[in-house]
């Protein structure tokens, strides 16, 4: 018994020998130099009009144009009610009133923009008070 677990043990190693060196697996690696190019697109692009639902040649360019509001900014409380919340409490609903319009532009020399139309109502006069 005790001469048959080195004979063991060398068969075994010479068997991990011999199948480390024949692997397929490659030694080194080549570093070869592939090209990108660009994705191209496959299939067919359908563009229809959101109106007449007929195809249309390119696709339909968004407006810009922000649609002006009626009346933005009331600040009238005529015809508001207090209503019972369905949570809990009591609402009022506000009718869209007591908005404020906020622009934003760039401008010829590129410089920002910026303004806030309130009502003129709710200018103050006097902006130095202590309460703000």
């Amino acid at each position: 018994m005790k001469r048959r677990v080195p004979l063991v043990l060398s068969m075994v190693l010479l068997v991990a020998i011999v199948w480390m060196l024949h692997t397929d697996a490659p030694s080194s690696i080549e570093n070869k130099d592939v090209s990108i190019t660009p994705p191209t697109e496959a299939g067919l692009k359908v563009h229809i009009d959101p109106a007449t639902k007929e195809p249309m040649d390119g696709p339909l360019q968004p407006s810009l144009a922000i649609p002006p509001m009626e009346d933005p900014l009331n600040f009238s409380d005529e015809g508001l009610i207090l209503e019972d919340s369905p949570v809990s409490g009591e609402m009022v609903n506000l009718q869209g009133r007591f908005r404020h319009r906020y622009t934003a532009a760039m401008g010829a020399d590129g410089e920002r923009i910026v303004g806030c139309d309130l009502h003129k109502s709710t200018e103050k006069e006097n902006s130095d008070s202590e309460e703000e």
